[in-house]
């Protein structure tokens, strides 16, 4: 979070890079630590948690456009760097901060994985990586085109940045 705010406060381009590099090396260990910290706080509910939590991870994506877009216009690009940077700069004091747990709930028994006959395993593997390949390539040209193609054909229009944050 202070990474990204960092981006914010940058005065220079090389500034600017180097904390938007940083940025992205601590933003790039959420997927393995922060599921692996789900799991692990989620107890026997492991299946709900993920569930949840990927809800609002994407209820995340989908409000970003529009949260940098009004904070962009309103207020300058800067600003929308330092303040979801504090945030998350926050959120994790917050964190840190917050209660401990025991460690007693990790040793939860391994579940029994029954038998799978081999031409249906294949077939879940197939089904699944086509899901992931079309539910990723629907994914990106939502969150990376649709603004890309929206910022092309609003070019300098009065209001743009707006109208293409709540659209995307």
């Amino acid at each position: 979070g202070l990474a990204l705010a960092a981006c914010g406060l940058a005065v220079s381009p090389l500034t600017f890079a180097v904390a938007l590099g940083l940025a992205g090396a601590f933003f790039a260990i959420y997927h393995p630590v922060g599921t692996a910290m789900l799991v692990e706080a989620a107890g026997e509910r492991v299946g709900r948690a993920i569930g949840l939590n990927g809800v609002f991870g994407n209820l995340g994506v989908s409000l970003a456009p529009l949260a940098t877009a009004v904070l962009t216009a309103g207020l300058g690009w800067r600003v929308a760097f330092i303040v979801p940077g504090l945030v998350c700069a926050a959120i994790g004091l917050l964190y840190v901060l917050g209660p401990q747990g025991d460690g007693t709930d990790s040793k939860r028994p391994q579940a029994v994985f029954p038998d799978i006959p081999r031409h249906v395993a294949i077939r879940a593997f197939v089904v699944l990586t086509l899901i992931a390949v079309t539910n990723g390539l629907m994914f990106n040209a939502v969150t990376i085109l649709l603004p890309k193609l929206l910022e092309e054909r609003l070019a300098g229009e009065a209001g743009a940045l707006g109208l293409m944050g709540l659209v995307a």
